[in-house]
């Protein structure tokens, strides 16, 4: 486990706030009155900056000259590179008060005692862990290794146990939120990261389609969502290929339409995006 977490925390660095009473730095004089600005506030990520505006983390690195985005303090003036426009993250409307015969809505800080559900699956018998829309793909942030999967949904939407196995850990991993990880044969793991709730207990015997945790926001920004990585034989692999495909036209569209404002870092290669 060692080896996996020092992986996953080198990746984090992409969602450090901003936050501490640090002196904001100056505006480029040279580049200042070329640029939108936009001020960070406490707990701002770039991130978030970036999905409000529609432009790439690196671009934000790049152009603001960020050497250690760990450093960030709140009150600092960000340019904004060209072909940003403001994307407001809108929540979700209130949903109406249910009714004397309706249930009552499912609490999120609890497990809900269901059967599994039937989920579609992938050549390898993978199905995806949760209903929602890939953020970060697997591969590199800025030279870092992401050997994972990001995949964005509402706080407290219901992880599924990807395939059947055996609870080989449940529990905190400092940095990362509450962690399941599932062996499901000699060598093949599945690991679930950033949850808000875990419905498992180490050595549990659990089925595709069981719910064994809740989609959580570990790092408090504002963005829940999955962390999904599949090893073999002790290596990260891309999940993706061994995952059914998504009957949807396609990540961006589907991103935006849950009200995400993602543009063009969903690609293959790059991320610049959530840990």
């Amino acid at each position: 486990m060692n080896a996996w977490t020092a992986t996953c925390l080198a990746a984090a660095m992409f969602f450090a706030s901003a936050c501490g009473p640090r002196t904001p730095p100056a505006l480029r004089p040279d580049l200042s009155d070329r640029y939108r600005v936009h001020v960070l506030q406490p707990n701002d990520t770039l991130y978030r900056v970036a999905l409000r505006y529609g432009v790439t983390v690196e671009d934000l690195v790049a152009l603001n000259e960020i050497r250690d985005v760990t450093k960030i303090a709140a009150g600092t003036r960000l340019l904004i590179p060209d072909g940003g426009q403001s994307l407001e993250i809108k929540p979700r409307p209130a949903e109406p008060a249910p009714r004397l015969s309706e249930p009552a809505p499912e609490p999120l800080d609890a497990c809900p005692s269901r059967a599994p559900v039937s989920l579609p699956i992938g050549a390898a018998g993978y199905a995806w862990p949760v209903d929602g829309v890939v953020l970060a793909r697997f591969g590199t942030v800025d030279g870092s290794p992401h050997p994972g999967l990001a995949i964005g949904a509402p706080l407290g939407t219901v992880v599924w146990a990807s395939r059947a196995g055996e609870v080989t850990f449940s529990g905190p991993q400092a940095g990362f939120g509450n962690v399941v990880i599932v062996e499901h044969g000699p060598g093949a793991f599945t690991v679930y990261g950033r949850t808000h709730l875990l419905c498992v207990e180490e050595g549990d015997q659990v089925e595709r389609g069981q719910v064994i945790a809740r989609v959580g926001d570990a790092g408090g920004t504002g963005v829940p969502y999955l962390y999904f990585e599949l090893r073999e034989d002790g290596r990260p692999i891309d999940p993706q290929p061994r995952l059914p495909t998504m009957d949807r036209p396609s990540e961006v569209a589907e991103a935006r339409r849950r009200g995400y404002g993602v543009r063009a870092w969903l690609t293959p290669s790059r991320i610049g995006s959530a840990r």
